[in-house]
């Protein structure tokens, strides 16, 4: 009920306000607060997030078919090798900064084991389509586009979409009410690595690249999950 409700309220705000910028912001925040907060539940017995993925696929749907915004919605997706090499050069640069800081700060441990095809499959397909594309579409380009209006300087959008990454892992892998402070830091320094990746080519799909490939390198040698 309450994930039909937000979707139906965004789409309801963005359809009829689509030229006011404040409604527009207010109506992902919508969207994406009550998922933050674990109001959501999904009927599907899947350890895959599914429903993630949908309800922020359902917003993008929403926000270019009922916006003047959909210009550049097939080029975001239509990597170049420059565009390959700029994503991998992201990654590159974010395991150098953040590995010896997770590692510093005791975030992050050595966990290696022996993997799977089944831990390839989830992490590189699955953690591409379902985790890294979907927060992409939320926390860069959607969030670029309707902060757009409130912030011209691309520099400062790069730093607050990073921040506001950050801060929605502050309750990851939190134990009671103690929040993750850790693990935001962390994440705001990989979405300033997402962001570079973004501007530099105007892709998300570039960006959600970068994304997955950190997941992936902490899931085989830090993490260790499957």
């Amino acid at each position: 009920i309450i994930a039909t409700g937000s979707i139906w309220i965004a789409f309801l705000l963005h359809r009829l306000f689509y030229s006011n910028p404040v409604l527009n912001l207010f109506s992902v925040f919508i969207l994406w607060l009550p998922f933050e907060f674990e109001l959501y539940e999904t009927s599907i017995d899947t350890e895959l997030p599914i429903t993630f993925a949908m309800i922020i696929l359902v917003f993008y749907s929403i926000y270019f078919i009922f916006s003047n915004q959909n210009n550049d919605f097939f080029d975001s997706y239509r990597l170049s090798l420059s565009d390959f090499k700029i994503a991998v050069t992201g990654f590159i640069m974010l395991v150098l900064t953040i590995v010896p800081i997770g590692i510093g700060i005791g975030f992050l441990n050595f966990n290696l084991f022996e993997p799977s095809v089944g831990f390839f499959l989830n992490s590189l397909l699955v953690g591409y389509f379902l985790v890294a594309l979907p927060e992409e579409l939320l926390f860069r380009y959607l969030m670029t586009k309707l902060l757009h209006p409130f912030i011209n300087r691309q520099s400062l959008l790069l730093i607050v979409t990073a921040v506001i990454f950050g801060l929605a892992h502050l309750n990851n892998q939190a134990i009671g009410f103690n929040l993750n402070w850790g693990y935001a830091g962390l994440a705001t320094i990989a979405g300033l690595g997402y962001g570079w990746v973004f501007f530099r080519t105007n892709k998300v799909a570039a960006a959600a690249l970068t994304h997955m490939l950190i997941n992936f390198t902490w899931a085989l040698f830090f993490n260790s999950p499957y």
